[in-house]
């Protein structure tokens, strides 16, 4: 009677602390996905400085030796498959645990890995960063970022954790940039509200970092938010381009 008694006991007790330490655990985690959302920002905010220009682009294609690469803010892409670290990555100290987000359920970035790996964070493309067009090749085939000279609202945001439909994304996209790339493709680089009480992070472009529990579906209530967007798991910022552009309003 009395190991019975005991037994429950310690269930009882088990039962108590098992959400506070669940709670511990993601607190704890949501702190370094923080610190690692703050660090990113910095390397960012270092490369822009270093060359004096508009900041890093987040996707785009240049020919090296008669193949085309694929240059990513986190990863570059060879035509074999091969990767290494992209510009922002290369101006991180500990890369592969900077750039994973501990509060994404996802596979854990691997160094031994033939393919580069999604980490959860993504970067703004609509204002910040820039795009390339899928499949053009070059340079001037680049939409330019916002360059520092023109940010008069440093409290847009400028890297996030990154999710859609399909799970993440690396493309940060304004609800309104559908224009360049497409309801659809716009839709698939919002961000996930799946961690931390229904909650995301995200940094803006003074180095800060921000909470919210308030995904929008940007306008696409219609077929995309549910199919593509899987709205209210993930969404946007904002319901317009304010939490995403620089520029003046």
């Amino acid at each position: 009677m009395e190991l019975l008694v005991a037994i429950a006991v310690v269930a009882i007790l088990t039962g108590l602390l098992l959400p506070a330490i669940q709670r511990a655990r993601g607190t704890a985690q949501a702190t370094v996905c923080k610190s690692n959302l703050r660090t990113i920002t910095m390397a960012a905010l270092d490369y822009t400085q270093a060359f004096d220009h508009a900041p890093a682009a987040v996707w785009r294609k240049e020919v090296g030796d008669g193949d085309v690469i694929t240059m990513q803010w986190d990863w570059a892409v060879q035509p074999d498959g091969t990767w290494s670290l992209g510009v922002i990555g290369q101006r991180l100290d500990r890369p592969f645990a900077d750039l994973a987000c501990p509060l994404w359920t996802g596979p854990i970035p691997d160094e031994d890995s033939d393919q580069p790996p999604f980490t959860g964070y993504n970067y703004n493309t609509s204002f910040v960063g820039g795009e390339a067009p899928f499949p053009a090749v070059g340079f001037q085939a680049i939409r330019v970022g916002v360059a520092p000279s023109g940010w008069q609202h440093t409290g847009a945001v400028m890297f996030g954790i990154g999710g859609w439909s399909g799970g993440t994304n690396r493309y940060m996209r304004a609800p309104g940039n559908h224009e360049f790339v497409g309801a659809a493709t716009c839709c698939a680089g919002a961000q996930s509200f799946q961690h931390v009480g229904d909650r995301t992070h995200f940094s803006r472009l003074d180095g800060s970092v921000g909470v919210s529990a308030d995904p929008s579906d940007g306008g696409h209530n219609q077929g995309y938010a549910a199919e593509v967007l899987d709205h209210p798991n993930n969404g946007f910022l904002s319901d317009d381009d304010r939490a995403y552009d620089p520029g003046p309003r």
